[in-house]
């Protein structure tokens, strides 16, 4: 077992390379062209391809490094993760697990048409809530002892209307937020 500096160290580094592969892959699913007014991954390797002249289509090249990219920043992070005790890995499974779902949630609803209240709720929850706000306060509190059950419910509930108020705002400034800001 580590002792809690290297844990937390890792832990924090770990989330980051988790947001990196989130992100890269939802740069890919939005189709999105730029990121903080930077050409996203799959855009800049398609680029590549084209600027060296080599074989193959575009897209298909800049999305699949893109992928790849995106997957070796996840591998990284649970690497980061693996030395850790029993309780904070749980929460960090759940985190993985619960990301993913979210995304699927936000495709979906986007290609069935499916834009209701519940389902952005579900969404933000998903999506935003016990990823960025909830589960890294959880994880962070077992970190450094045995987090009890109170506590652990005390964080979601402080974390959860936080999270999505995050998502909320996050896909307002996608629709109506200007790019160069």
């Amino acid at each position: 077992s580590e002792d809690g500096v290297t844990s937390v160290v890792k832990a924090g580094a770990a989330f980051e390379l988790l947001q990196a592969f989130a992100l890269i892959h939802d740069d890919i699913m939005d189709d999105s062209a730029t990121r903080r007014r930077r050409p996203t991954v799959h855009v800049a390797q398609a680029r590549r391809l084209i600027d060296e002249g080599w074989k193959g289509e575009p897209r298909r090249f800049g999305e699949g490094v893109a992928i790849l990219v995106g997957d070796l920043s996840h591998a990284y992070a649970d690497s980061l993760m693996a030395g850790a005790n029993p309780a904070p890995r749980r929460i960090w499974d759940d985190l993985r697990i619960e990301l993913s779902l979210g995304q699927y949630l936000d495709l979906r609803s986007a290609a069935s048409g499916q834009l209701d209240w519940e389902t952005a709720r579900q969404v933000s929850t998903f999506k935003s809530a016990l990823y960025t706000i909830v589960r890294p306060l959880q994880l962070g509190a077992s970190l450094v002892s045995p987090a009890e059950p109170a506590l652990l419910a005390a964080l979601e509930a402080y974390g959860r209307p936080l999270g999505r108020a995050f998502q909320l705002k996050d896909d307002l400034l996608g629709v109506l937020g200007d790019e160069g800001q």
